[in-house]
């Protein structure tokens, strides 16, 4: 909620009736995870510089791979740059870690020796 939503005819929604506030910025973020809990998500393998693998978790896989490539997405990332997608996994948002942190163990099991992160 915007300071222009929270303040009207100085009236702070936040100050003078905090549980209203509260309620209204709750509906909101309830809304906001329901749209986001109804899209199909993708568990994605990126191959890294220094032979190094992330397995991570999004909606919108062109938007994540590119937030890797800029390094502005995970930590792992940053310091081993994306190459390029090696396999994807469509899935709903309620598997999504499950089958992400499934993911991340099969690839430690099959490369023991390379760098793996992912799978919370």
């Amino acid at each position: 909620m915007s300071d222009s939503e929270e303040s009207v005819q100085g009236f702070n929604l936040k100050q003078d009736n905090p549980k209203e506030w509260r309620r209204q910025y709750l509906e909101k973020y309830y809304e906001r995870m329901q749209k986001i809990q109804q899209k199909e998500q993708i568990v994605y393998v990126l191959q890294c510089q220094d032979d190094a693998i992330y397995i991570g978790a999004t909606h919108d896989l062109d938007k994540r791979f590119k937030e890797h490539k800029d390094r502005c997405g995970a930590n792992f990332t940053r310091l081993y740059p994306p190459v390029s997608i090696i396999e994807t996994y469509k899935t709903t948002w309620k598997n999504r870690l499950l089958l992400e942190s499934e993911i991340t163990k099969k690839y430690k099991g099959l490369y023991p020796d390379r760098k793996v992160s992912g799978g919370h």
